[in-house]
């Protein structure tokens, strides 16, 4: 395995220390990672955030608006838009703030924070520090509900970098390992070894990391016991970016892009990459590749479908770029371009649709209106 060029880790953690293990599959083509067939799936619309501008999109008609939203700061934040409670929270420089997903009212504040990362419960995030003055790496660290109230006192919290949020807390990236951290009581409970990989997305028990320099595997590591399963990724597949995906709504899959090529992660076309978390595969589907200079790859809320968006490199402020948004519907196994024109876009939310498209945000002019 020592002469492939790039290789990845997949590591799925299991607070609980149950669950099944993550496989894999065989060449792009093979895209076996479906769901049973159930009741019709509910519409989905997607939310785009930008600088300074928001894309909705309606997958259903493929529609979409490009709304004015100054809420929406430029930055590198690790979470720009996260669904929480109905609306979804955002990064807004040195505040993380709430909307509604009709755009209609400016949204209110949650807290000052440097940066937040979204917790396992639904209504809540855990908001980094505070841009006044506070001591330590992060200063301190406090969970929230989507209206500002306090869920958990501010803590100092452990060292590293804070990636990703499980049921009792937060997990903290150090250079190789990740450090579990239970704020609900103060307390390191487990630490893992990562390599020199990344930690990706998480969900309730479950977190993700790819590791392109041990190499091209695939493990699953229980935390309660810390071991550690390897389990071979397809040939074809030369890199998994984890921290693009999404682990499904039920916990079975992880939807995250994949690249089959030997060009580097960024500058490759990225597929969509399912890996299903009771079949032990991994799979590529096929007609799913889009640009990878920004990618995700989301669930439906029902999880009945996986959405892959890519965009090239920004183009003019206010112009169109390269894009793409390919739906793969798990039941019927099947793929449909979402034929909409998007401008520079750095995240995305994936939500039930309900009510009429969004035609203005609260930025917006309406009609008579002069601004």
């Amino acid at each position: 395995m020592g002469d492939r060029a790039v290789r990845c880790l997949l590591c799925v953690l299991l607070a609980t220390g149950a669950g099944g293990l993550v496989g894999c599959g065989g060449d792009e083509g093979d895209a076996d990672a479906g769901a049973e067939a159930g009741s019709a799936p509910a519409d989905v619309r997607l939310y785009l955030g930008g600088l300074g501008e928001i894309f909705v999109v309606d997958v259903e008609d493929e529609r979409a608006e490009r709304l004015h939203f100054p809420a929406l700061v430029g930055g590198d934040p690790s979470n720009l838009i996260e669904a929480r409670g109905g609306g979804f929270a955002l990064w807004s420089g040195s505040r993380t703030l709430f909307s509604d997903f009709d755009l209609a009212r400016p949204p209110s504040l949650i807290g000052k924070s440097r940066f937040f990362v979204a917790s396992a419960e639904p209504d809540r995030v855990w908001l980094i520090g505070n841009p006044q003055g506070e001591p330590g790496q992060h200063g301190f660290v406090r969970e929230v509900d989507t209206g500002g109230t306090l869920t958990t006192p501010p803590l100092p919290p452990p060292p590293g970098y804070p990636v990703a949020a499980f049921s009792s807390g937060l997990g903290f990236q150090e250079l190789r390992q990740l450090t579990l951290w239970n704020a609900r009581e103060d307390q390191d409970f487990d630490r893992i070894p990562t390599g020199g990989g990344l930690v990706g997305v998480s969900r309730e028990d479950a977190i993700t990391l790819c590791d392109f320099e041990e190499g091209r595997e695939l493990l699953i590591a229980a935390v309660s016991s810390g071991e550690a399963i390897p389990i071979d990724t397809p040939p074809n597949v030369v890199g998994v970016d984890c921290r693009a995906g999404e682990i499904s709504p039920d916990g079975d899959l992880l939807a995250a892009p994949v690249v089959t090529s030997n060009r580097p992660l960024s500058k490759a076309p990225v597929a969509l990459g399912i890996a299903d978390l009771q079949t032990h595969r991994l799979t590529v589907v096929p007609r799913t590749r889009v640009p990878s200079s920004y990618r995700y790859a989301r669930w439906s809320p029902d999880g009945s479908s996986a959405f892959i968006l890519g965009r090239a490199s920004d183009g003019p402020r206010k112009g169109n770029v390269e894009s793409r948004i390919v739906e793969y519907t798990t039941a019927s196994r099947s793929t449909r371009e979402i034929d909409v024109d998007l401008g520079g876009f750095y995240d995305v939310v994936a939500t039930e649709a309900e009510g009429p498209l969004p035609s203005r945000s609260y930025a917006d002019p309406g009609p008579g209106d002069q601004r």
